[in-house]
């Protein structure tokens, strides 16, 4: 599964998702996890309004990913995120430790009796 983080400095996951100049994407499972390329966006939020489209323009950026992770989600965003299955995480810190955890959390998953 692919998870996208938002960074400024591609270290750091320290911007709220409508003020994110690039997005972080991983390629994540229960095993580990691989950067596989950084995403530019245009923010979402001008001069603390939402925008509407610029919301449609960054979530189709992650689009592919089943997560995104940032240091803060409104409410606004977190819908829109969902409806589209994106699940929206709220954690700050550096990108290698977050996704570390990440990594221990579907490793934790119940897997399906079969």
């Amino acid at each position: 599964m692919k998870v996208a983080l938002a960074t400024s400095d591609g270290a750091f996951v320290s911007k709220h998702f409508g003020d994110t100049p690039y997005f972080l994407v991983a390629e994540v499972d229960s095993q580990g996890w691989r950067i596989i390329e950084k995403r530019e966006n245009v923010p979402v939020c001008d001069h603390a309004e939402r925008n509407h489209d610029r919301f449609d323009k960054s979530a189709a950026i992650i689009s592919d990913c089943g997560a995104v992770i940032c240091a803060r989600i409104g409410n606004f965003v977190q819908v829109g995120l969902r409806a589209l299955g994106i699940q929206p995480l709220e954690k700050a810190g550096f990108c290698d430790e977050i996704l570390d955890g990440y990594v221990k959390y579907l490793g934790k998953q119940k897997k399906p009796n079969l």
